[in-house]
């Protein structure tokens, strides 16, 4: 297999791999719009009613909410890390080494 053939399917590859995670992160996106609408509800519910349950629901809420934005966190990196990979093998596929 040649350089260039080599590079293009690690291109291919890049560009299969960020299609998943872009559509993985519209789902988490809408997930997390539904967790922090859920999150809010709570917050405000324990506010007005001050029960023990009410706080456990908040607290479960908040937690469920952060998890998703940490989990977007780490996903967002992964499809930074892609990019950058892409944009090198496409300047070493135009002949720039850097």
């Amino acid at each position: 297999m040649t350089r260039t053939s080599l590079l293009e399917d690690r291109l291919r590859q890049i560009a299969t791999e960020l299609a998943g995670y872009e559509r993985e992160l519209s789902q988490l996106d809408e997930e997390l719009a539904h967790a922090a609408d859920a999150a809010d509800d709570a917050r405000l519910r324990a506010a007005v009613g001050e029960t023990p349950t009410q706080d456990a629901v908040h607290q479960e809420a908040s937690h469920l909410e952060e998890a998703l934005r940490d989990g977007r966190e780490a996903l967002c990196g992964a499809i930074n890390g892609l990019e950058r990979a892409r944009e090198s093998l496409l300047r070493r596929q135009a002949g720039d080494p850097s």
